[in-house]
Order: structure tokens, then C-alpha cells, then sequence
């Protein structure tokens, strides 16, 4: 016999009861629970993780500052482009120097100490200094294309202003590196094997002529040219940042009179330097 319609009645609605408590106590614990759930799939994204400089290392930012305003063959004004607005945002005013000044006399003594160490080569021997010839490229095979440095197979030694002693690290590359000195016509020096020495290569070099003594004068008044070009170069980059705070006028007007009066005094008196060390070097290679 059924059980009354009560008694049913009663027990559905406890069993009713019990799976939404359960229901609502599963809900409960995972909408307080610190885990989430782990995405399967990866969100696409066009932006690039690494935004790494392409600058060659060691590079020296005075060289390249010399480049880009060296001007070209057949103009007589210096580069412009992007490489100064490029400048500008690579070294922007900090907290510390809002008008670039300070970073315009770090870059100025870099621009002194470069022209110094061109011109002290010059001054150690011309256009035979020990660097020269061992830039020069040596083929090692008869046939082949490949060639090698000097510098890379022997060391080069002056002695005594006159002369070039090369020691050559293998036997085998003694006359390779010979021959190649030898072609070299912009030297014109004529390599002599050591008579006790089979490594050991003399160099001779000749006095100087009057042509020689021009060239090497004109290359340091080149060097010259150059550094006051980079000179230039600073000063509108330091420039280009006081209009920048002069133009949304987060700096008072005494301060930028200041700024610009003090940039004009840093660039005065590096151009003086500069040309004061031109004139030094030219009339000691004049002799």
C-alpha cells in the first residue's frame, strides 16, 4: 500500500531542498576560491617583446657624429636629417639638467679628447704611424679572394721615428704580408726581410717631402673641420631642447636667458680649444 500523498510530498521537497543547497554551496566555493581556472589559449598581440638598439658595441658616439656631419663629396654643407632629431631624443634634458647643458660639456670634452688622439697619430710618424700599416689587407692565398689584416698576423713596432719593425706570428704569412705592404702605393714603403730574424720584417721609412708634409697638414686641419662641425651639431641639439621648454613654457624667462647665455659661453670656449689645438698640431707637422 503507497505511502500517503503527505508523507511523498515531504520527501520530495527535502530532497529538493538538499541539491540546491549543494548546488549553491559549490558556487559559493568557487566564486571565493583564490584559483582561476587556466586559459588553453594564448591571446594573439602584434606588439614586439624585445626593443633592443641595433647599434653596432663599442661604437664611439663622437665618430659617428663626425660621419653624419662630414659633408659629402661635391657639397659644401654638412649633413641634416634624422640623425640630430634622433640626438635630441636619445639624450633628453633630465630633472637634473632640463636644458641638456650639462650633457653638451660631457660631449664636448669627448669631441676634445677625440681631435687630441687623431692628431697626436699624425704627429707620431704621418701617414706611416703604426695603425696604418696594420689596416692594410693581406691576401694569404695567391687565388683567393679572402683577405686579412695586418694587425690580425703581425704586430708593428716603430723604432726610433725612421723605421718599422713587423713581427710576423707564421712563417708562411712573411711574404704575403710583404707583398701586400709592397702594393700598397698610398705608403710606398719597401718591406726588408731580418737577416737573423726569419719573422722579422724592416721597414725603412723615407724622409719627408714637402708633398707629404701638405697631406699630413691637410688632414689635420680636416680634423679640425670636423670637430667644430660635431661643435655645431651639440649646440643646436642643446638648443632644440631650451626652445622645447621656452615653447611650452615649463621654464621661467631668467632661467632660459641663463640656460642660453651659458650654452653660448660652453660653445665659445670650445671652439677656441679646438682651434687652438688645430694650430698647434699644424705648425708642429709643418716643421
Amino acid at each position: 500500500m503507497p505511502p500517503p500523498m503527505p508523507i511523498r510530498l515531504h520527501t520530495a521537497r527535502k530532497l529538493f531542498s538538499s541539491s540546491i543547497r549543494a548546488a549553491d554551496g559549490a558556487n559559493l566555493s568557487r566564486a571565493c576560491s583564490p584559483f582561476r581556472p587556466v586559459q588553453t589559449c594564448r591571446s594573439i598581440s602584434s606588439t614586439p617583446f624585445l626593443w633592443g638598439s641595433k647599434k653596432k658595441k663599442g661604437q664611439d658616439p663622437v665618430d659617428e657624429d663626425i660621419q653624419e656631419t662630414r659633408p659629402s663629396k661635391g657639397s659644401k654643407s654638412s649633413k641634416k636629417g634624422s640623425k640630430a632629431a634622433k640626438s635630441v631624443e636619445e639624450s633628453p634634458g633630465s630633472d637634473e639638467d632640463p636644458h641638456k647643458l650639462e650633457w653638451f660639456e660631457g660631449r664636448v670634452a669627448q669631441c676634445v679628447d677625440r681631435l687630441k688622439s687623431d692628431l697626436s697619430k699624425l704627429r707620431s710618424g704621418g701617414r706611416f704611424n703604426p695603425e696604418t700599416v696594420e689596416n692594410v689587407r693581406v691576401k694569404l692565398e695567391k687565388d683567393g679572394k679572402d683577405t686579412e689584416r695586418l694587425g690580425d698576423l703581425a704586430q708593428v713596432i716603430p723604432k726610433g721615428g725612421r723605421s718599422l719593425t713587423v713581427l710576423v706570428g707564421d712563417k708562411e704569412h712573411v711574404k704575403p704580408v710583404m707583398a701586400a705592404i709592397q702594393a700598397t702605393k698610398d705608403l710606398n714603403l719597401q718591406p726588408q726581410p731580418d737577416a737573423h730574424n726569419p719573422v722579422q720584417l724592416n721597414i725603412p721609412i723615407p724622409p719627408p717631402t714637402k708633398e707629404s708634409r701638405n697631406a699630413v697638414v691637410q688632414q689635420a686641419k680636416e680634423h679640425g673641420a670636423d670637430a667644430q662641425r660635431v661643435l655645431a651639431k651639440f649646440r643646436g641639439d642643446v638648443n632644440k631642447a631650451i626652445r622645447a621648454h621656452e615653447v611650452a613654457k615649463t621654464t621661467r624667462p631668467d632661467d632660459l636667458v641663463k640656460a642660453k647665455k651659458r650654452m653660448d659661453t660652453i660653445n665659445t670656449n670650445a671652439s677656441k680649444q679646438i682651434k687652438a689645438i688645430e694650430d698647434e698640431a699644424v705648425k708642429a707637422l709643418s716643421q
